[in-house]
């Protein structure tokens, strides 16, 4: 009985992630098709999709999520990078990501910062990051 318990939560996980993936495709299709109309929608479905994706990378850490719902929660320092990681996430970066850092075309100082927060792929993977962390952060096993 054990092992159907052990099966059945890898296969509803299993189910969650897909469904969080088909999300995380239609909120792009959704973003790109606005992004190239230049409507002003763009900004939810981004934040829709950075939503997502940080709750795929929680679910990624399941077992740890269970296990900080079930008594072993504790804050720890990885809370201030998932934070911050969070925050980048949020960036969008499509159209005024220039203008959002105050940035004239041209003028770049901060270019290897800035530069990788203008593809669209890089943020998915900064939310999802966040959200890995985030998990980590609230658990007080550090494995």
């Amino acid at each position: 009985m054990k092992l159907v318990k052990i099966i059945a939560s890898y296969v509803i996980v299993f189910c969650l992630g897909l469904l969080l993936l088909n999300l995380m495709t239609a909120d792009y299709r959704e973003l790109l098709r606005q992004t190239q109309r230049l409507e002003n929608d763009f900004y939810i479905a981004f934040i829709r999709l950075s939503v997502i994706a940080v709750l795929f990378g929680v679910l990624i850490e399941w077992m740890r999520l269970l296990g900080a719902i079930k008594g072993k929660f504790g804050l720890n320092w990885l809370l201030v990078p998932a934070l911050v990681l969070l925050a980048l996430g949020l960036i969008h970066p499509y159209p005024y990501h220039q203008t959002f850092f105050g940035l004239p075309h041209g003028i770049d100082p901060l270019g290897w910062l800035v530069d990788p927060l203008k593809y669209g792929v890089t943020s998915i993977l900064i939310s999802v990051l966040a959200g890995i962390l985030l998990v980590r952060s609230i658990t007080k096993e550090n494995d």
